[in-house]
């Protein structure tokens, strides 16, 4: 990603390197987090494992504030005893702090916190009411943002919310049953689905996602391939590919996939090796859409195998055959007077579109 960015950006890419937080940076962070220049001797040495990482050390002190080990009294932060105490110990890394979190939390709002883990990174408060049925929604993300879980980034006309890491997420997903985690995933899609057909559209790549990850597998492969058709129209060839290949993964969760279906997945693929200068990848993929025994593909779909053999013909300098191809197309699809409507495509005229095609690989 970053030598991609800096190949595209140029002089606009700047990269910026972090380092570990000093010793001084570290106390300066603790004493802002408690809003206070006066701590407690030994929380300093309590807290030593952490220094020069900012997110382990706002952590550690979330985890004594809610543990009740270190509180604030008459103006004072006061710290427990722990030299003499064998029921409390503080974990030493940031993931067992996070998880002794959420064990603080109470169910519902652990299962508020679990379902907005697998929305993502960002979401919105409409969407996961749609997930999560609990009339006490919004104030148990007041309370996850009250506790730095979550960041309030609303606006005037939309709820919106963030995780305040990206490492917090991936922590409590990862604490998701997998049968929860199905489920989650499920409703999650169920609730993009029912959004305007515009903003379905937006949130392809996400619906493939959420499916995918669901008991209900065989409902991504259509938001796969339209993902793999964005991808590619923008050339973000690596992206497109591996959207069509969890395409061709899902076909084995369709009970009797179509021809069409399984084609469209298979010409997919083709044009994303052809872009990527893999004819022969491309052919491999063709031929089998061609050579299936079990159903004979419709028209424009052998059509459509033939005008990207030709093309594949064309990149390994084979001029003849690749005409030849060509030819075999345009008779294939001018031959038939079947419907050549295609899904995904546009509305006003996949024919001639094709048509068009044909003529150029010809010229």
């Amino acid at each position: 990603m970053i030598s991609k960015a800096e190949r595209v950006l140029r002089e606009r890419c700047l990269r910026v390197s972090l380092d570990r937080l000093s010793e001084k940076q570290s106390r300066t962070l603790v004493q802002e987090v408690l809003e206070s220049a006066d701590l407690p001797p030994k929380l300093r040495g309590l807290l030593q494992p952490f220094s020069g990482h900012p997110l382990a050390l706002e952590e550690a002190l979330r985890f004594l504030v809610e543990r009740g080990w270190l509180w604030r009294s008459a103006d004072r932060w006061r710290l427990s005893e722990f030299e003499h105490s064998v029921d409390r110990r503080l974990p030493d890394n940031f993931k067992d702090l996070a998880l002794g979190r959420l064990d603080a939390l109470e169910s519902g709002t652990l299962h508020v916190l679990q379902a907005a883990a697998v929305l993502g990174e960002n979401f919105d408060e409409g969407v996961l009411s749609q997930i999560v049925s609990d009339p006490g929604l919004h104030p148990r993300l007041a309370e996850l943002v009250d506790r730095g879980w979550l960041l309030d980034e609303s606006t005037t006309d939309r709820l919106r919310y963030r995780f305040k890491h990206t490492l917090t997420r991936e922590t409590i997903y990862a604490t998701l049953l997998a049968s929860k985690r199905q489920l989650l995933h499920q409703r999650a899609g169920e609730a993009l689905e029912s959004l305007s057909p515009a903003a379905r559209e937006e949130q392809v790549e996400l619906l493939a996602h959420h499916f995918g990850h669901s008991a209900l597998r065989d409902r991504s492969l259509h938001y796969l391939a339209r993902a793999g058709q964005k991808s590619l129209a923008r050339y973000a060839l690596g992206e497109s590919l591996s959207f069509y290949q969890q395409a061709q993964e899902a076909l084995a969760y369709v009970t009797n996939p179509t021809v069409r279906l399984a084609a469209n997945v298979n010409l997919g693929l083709a044009d994303v090796y052809l872009e990527l200068g893999e004819p022969s990848a491309a052919v491999e993929r063709l031929s089998a859409v061609l050579s299936s025994e079990a159903q004979v593909p419709p028209s424009e779909v052998r059509a459509g195998c033939l005008r990207r053999l030709g093309a594949a013909n064309r990149d390994l300098g084979e001029y003849p055959a690749a005409l030849g191809r060509y030819q075999a197309a345009r008779e294939a699809l001018t031959s038939q007077g079947e419907s050549t409507a295609q899904p995904f495509a546009p509305a006003s005229g996949p024919r001639e579109e094709e048509l068009l095609e044909i003529s150029l690989g010809e010229a």
